[in-house]
């Protein structure tokens, strides 16, 4: 509880047991100060399952406590070779981001146990908290609690189909008008060919739509088309898109199939975006 006192005098505080139940054997813990700014981080999934190179997407979660409102860094920590953490920031006042999590290109032979930790600039001080894997658990068919668990288990699999030719991506957030169209390069590794490509927005703000990809001898150059619900200017938060790409079956006989199947080449990590006026 947070209250402002209307004026000097005496107050009592009374702490007790909704169901009459305390008594001399219950603990109780009770504070009374000045706010103490200070924050929590949580994320979900506690376990991961990650093909070679590829991608998978957590969400993490900040509990801000005492009036903190800054924004927090999500980093790992000493993680083993090959692994990335992209889109990790939490923009001031928001509580919920999706990042992602990219695998080594090899897989490995045990889960992985994995550290994130947040961090904050709380006034002249840098407060570092450990980033808690969880679950999310429903009770009574309504309510949705983040149980926490020992650890972050990641488990590297086989490798599958994955766009791995792209290097991590910029820290600079992409400009997206709050109406309107916005293109951008997303860069491949220096030599490497992307192939005919198809993008779905998986994670962005609300009315955001891939118009258009067109692959270059750089990368993908990107058409996005914001519309009447993307939020106000100043939004930020994680894009993620999921690539997709068609091939054809070989037939017993040798020859191919006219249909092409669509398949998923996996998520591309995530990319930073901001919201901004219209020009």
């Amino acid at each position: 509880l947070r209250f402002r006192l209307p004026a000097a005098g005496t107050y009592y505080v009374q702490l007790s047991d909704t169901s009459q139940h305390g008594g001399s054997e219950y603990a109780y813990r009770l504070r009374i100060s000045g706010p103490r700014p200070d924050f929590a981080v949580r994320m979900v999934p506690a376990s991961l399952s990650v093909p070679a190179g590829r991608v998978a997407s957590v969400t993490v979660y900040a509990f801000r406590k005492d009036g903190f409102e800054g924004e927090i860094e999500v980093s790992l920590e000493n993680a083993p070779p090959g692994f990335s953490l992209a889109g990790g920031r939490i923009p001031p006042g928001q509580n919920q981001v999706t990042m992602t999590l990219t695998g080594p290109p090899r897989a490995l032979p045990e889960p992985e146990a994995m550290r994130l930790v947040g961090s904050a600039q709380i006034g002249e001080r840098t407060v570092t908290r450990p980033v808690v894997p969880a679950t999310n658990m429903m009770q009574a068919f309504a309510y949705q609690h983040l149980v926490p668990a020992q650890n972050l288990s990641v488990l590297v699999t086989g490798a599958g189909r994955a766009v791995s030719v792209l290097p991590p991506p910029s820290a600079a957030p992409l400009l997206l008008p709050a109406r309107g169209t916005l293109q951008t390069l997303i860069k491949t590794t220096p030599g490497r060919q992307l192939p005919p490509l198809e993008l779905e927005v998986r994670e962005g703000p609300e009315g955001l739509t891939v118009t258009a990809v067109a692959i270059t001898p750089e990368g993908a150059l990107v058409t996005l088309q914001t519309g009447e619900k993307t939020p106000q200017p100043g939004y930020e938060n994680n894009l993620i898109l999921e690539a997709f790409t068609y091939y054809q079956v070989k037939r017993p006989d040798g020859s191919l199939d006219p249909n092409k199947r669509r398949v998923s080449l996996g998520l591309w990590p995530a990319m930073p975006y901001r919201i901004v006026p219209i020009e």
